[in-house]
C-alpha cells in the first residue's frame, strides 16, 4: 500500500510517498499579489531523470525552486538514520527504483563495498597487497583503498602499475580479475 508523509521543510506544500511518488499536499495554497490566493488541486508531480539514471523532481517553496533527488526525500520520510549517514544505498543496484525496501542508509564505504560485492561498479579493480615479510594479505576493493591503506593518494597504486611496478616497499602488488 502506497502512504505518503509531508516532506520535511515543505509540509503543507508537498507530500513523498514510500514508493517514491511525490505530489501536491491537497491543502496547498499560495498567494501572489497578481492572483492573490490560490487553492491548488492535488496532483502528482513529474520526475526527470539524470545521467546516472536517478529521478529528480522540483519543489516551489516562496517563490524560488530547488531540485531534489526522489530517493533521499523517500529515505529522509521514512527511513531511520541513526548513524546520522549521509549516503543512500539502491540496493537493487537500480537508481530509478525508490521504493523504501530498495533503500539503505550508508556511509560511503559501505556504499563502495556494496556495488562491488554485487558487480555494480564496472570501474573499480580489486587489488591483492601481499607482505613479502609475513606472507599477510590484504585485499582492497580498488586501487584507491590499496593507496590509502599505504597512506597514499589514491591514484598512487595506479601510477605505480602504470609505469610497471609491483612491488610498494614491503608489499607486492596484485590485479584481481573482475
Amino acid at each position: 500500500m502506497e502512504v505518503f508523509k509531508p516532506i520535511p521543510e515543505y509540509k503543507g506544500i508537498y507530500e513523498v510517498s514510500n514508493k517514491g511518488t511525490i505530489r501536491t499536499d491537497k491543502n496547498k495554497t499560495t498567494y501572489t499579489k497578481g492572483v492573490g490566493v490560490r487553492h491548488w488541486k492535488q496532483r502528482i508531480m513529474k520526475l526527470k531523470t539524470d545521467k546516472g539514471g536517478y529521478k529528480r523532481v522540483t519543489l516551489w517553496k516562496d517563490g524560488k525552486s530547488k531540485d531534489f533527488l526522489v530517493h533521499r526525500l523517500v529515505a529522509t520520510a521514512f527511513i531511520p538514520n541513526p548513524n546520522k549517514f549521509e549516503i543512500i544505498n539502491h540496493l537493487d543496484g537500480n537508481t530509478s527504483n525508490n521504493n523504501i525496501e530498495n533503500l539503505e542508509w550508508t556511509d560511503y564505504y559501505g556504499n563502495l563495498m556494496h556495488a562491488y560485492n554485487h558487480g555494480l561498479n564496472s570501474e573499480a579493480q580489486p587489488i591483492v597487497l601481499v607482505n613479502s615479510k609475513t606472507k599477510e594479505s590484504h585485499y582492497f576493493y580498488s586501487k584507491a583503498e590499496a593507496s590509502r591503506f599505504l597512506k597514499h593518494n589514491d591514484g598512487f597504486i595506479s601510477m605505480k602499475l602504470k609505469n610497471n611496478k609491483n612491488v610498494v616497499g614491503d608489499y607486492k602488488l596484485f590485479v584481481l580479475a573482475n
